[in-house]
């Protein structure tokens, strides 16, 4: 009998390097075949520097603006999702709490993402600073193995 998989975490970056309301995803070689089983988002006030140590998070009016799209095959799976929904830590730190109260990130019921070809969206009026980054956490099982 075979044991079930360990669920792993990887944190990914998405760094705003031009003027354009499209940020793509870069690729992730760990998670190519990977079965996705939860996603998080990170905005500003809980994380002001992406995992990196090095990016500045994106200001909070464009994180609670943007959109993710992401991409199984040819397929767009999730289309245009507010990132603000895949918040799961809350700012309790005031009277009016700025995160999204849930306890466990969203369930993408194992998905296999094709990350090079997701993106995150803003409109327009609100572009990122070059510099800027969306900080995301992904929760996955690795492949079956055949």
């Amino acid at each position: 009998m075979a044991a079930a998989p360990i669920l792993k975490y990887q944190n990914i970056v998405v760094s705003v390097t031009q003027n354009t309301n499209q940020i793509f995803i870069p690729d992730q070689p760990n998670l190519r075949e990977a079965r996705v089983v939860g996603i998080e988002a990170h905005d500003i006030v809980i994380l002001p520097i992406c995992s990196d140590l090095a990016t500045p998070n994106v200001p909070l009016v464009t994180f609670r603006s943007a959109f993710i799209t992401l991409v199984q095959g040819d397929v767009n799976n999730v289309t245009k999702m507010p990132l603000q929904n895949l918040q799961t830590i809350m700012d309790g730190s005031n009277t009016a709490p700025t995160g999204r109260a849930q306890l466990n990130p969203r369930d993408f019921q194992q998905l296999s993402i094709y990350w090079n070809k997701s993106f995150i969206e803003v409109p327009a009026a609100l572009i990122p600073a070059i510099g800027t980054g969306f900080n995301l956490g992904v929760y996955y099982y690795d492949p079956i193995k055949k």
